[in-house]
């Protein structure tokens, strides 16, 4: 990676799964200077399901986060 990338400045607004998602990819790319924003004060419940792909599991286990979610997740028949 290009020094002057690595020191890159990123903001990343909403830490749901697609927000969690890119830090993570980010910080697996190499990038350290990464904040997320979030509006809520709290992480709740919304009982909405959002369901994961295969290419998204497969990122998860990629980055070492795959037991992480697995335990807060359920397959869907």
């Amino acid at each position: 990676m290009q020094p002057e990338l690595k020191n890159l400045k990123i903001g990343i607004i909403g830490a749901g799964y697609a927000g969690a998602s890119t830090a993570q990819a980010f910080l697996h790319a190499g990038f350290t200077n990464i904040t997320v924003f979030e509006q809520a004060r709290q992480t709740t419940e919304v009982g909405a399901g959002i369901g994961l792909r295969p290419s998204s599991m497969a990122a998860f286990k990629e980055w070492g986060i795959l037991d992480a979610i697995t335990k807060v997740s359920s397959p869907s028949p």
